[in-house]
């Protein structure tokens, strides 16, 4: 009789081990280590949700300078932060880091020399998911808000990519999604669209839909060379050119140059 009450118990005890045992693992610290900024484009149309009133233009642009942060965490279980401001106003946090129990515990050390002062500031977030792909915890004491992160490394290489560009209507016409822009080697996530219309004309919209060229104004474009591209506002009837070079070019990818910044557009259609 104990015999038989004993071998689904055991199977049930070993069911359990398992189970706890791929709950403590599904985090590996591996998969942190490296380079990540929060996914912009999902936490501004979380913080929309989140308002009563639409979120303008001006607005929208200061969440996107707040969201794009990088953090570093390095294998020694150190970690940089670098909040995205221009020099010489630039801080970079440094701190260390520990993957304990599903949290990330983080502590920061000292702060940049800009700032004049020493901190110690501790935090720690529950993980909803790690990979080498996404990061996603929860924000304390923001109840039901996620903060979403990805690893910048594969975006910088991407704005490594470079070819032989022979631009055509047909190559360029359609609808992109501006991924990034960078300038030496920092980069700001947007996921903005442009749209090249076949009649000349183009749209420039924000992740919320706001009107990026401007209000009241609208934008021509046309291929001045086999790698140059020509925007055109027109505003007050005059109209205000600039051209940008286009260093790479596929099927689904462009790589824009203007002056030192570059642009990474992937095509939706």
């Amino acid at each position: 009789m104990k015999a038989k009450f004993l071998l689904p118990l055991l199977l049930l005890i070993s069911l359990l081990v398992v189970f706890f045992s791929a709950t403590q693992a599904q985090f590996n610290q591996k998969d942190l280590i490296g380079a990540w900024q929060f996914d912009v484009e999902k936490m501004i149309k979380q913080d929309d949700r989140e308002r009563k009133t639409k979120t303008s233009l001006r607005q929208e642009l200061k969440d996107i300078e707040f969201f794009n942060v990088r953090f570093v965490f390095l294998a020694d279980g150190s970690y940089k932060q670098a909040p995205y401001t221009l020099p010489p106003s630039r801080q970079t946090f440094n701190g260390t880091w520990k993957l304990k129990d599903g949290k990330l515990y983080t502590t920061i050390t000292t702060r940049a020399a800009v700032e004049g002062m020493n901190s110690v500031n501790k935090e720690e977030v529950k993980l909803v998911k790690l990979t080498p792909q996404s990061l996603v915890f929860l924000v304390p004491k923001s109840p039901g808000i996620k903060a979403f992160m990805v690893p910048i490394k594969p975006i910088i290489e991407k704005f490594k990519q470079r070819n032989q560009v022979n631009l055509t209507p047909q190559k360029v016409t359609g609808l992109w999604k501006v991924i990034a822009t960078s300038q030496e080697n920092d980069v700001t996530l947007l996921g903005f669209t442009r749209n090249f219309k076949k009649n000349g004309f183009t749209e420039y919209k924000t992740i919320l839909g706001n009107n990026f060229i401007g209000e009241g104004l609208t934008e021509t474009w046309k291929i001045l060379d086999k790698n140059t591209l020509q925007f055109a506002k027109n505003a007050s009837n005059q109209p205000r050119a600039s051209k940008r070079k286009v260093v790479y070019l596929s099927k689904n990818e462009m790589i824009i140059k203007d002056k030192e910044t570059f642009s990474l557009l992937k095509r939706i259609h």
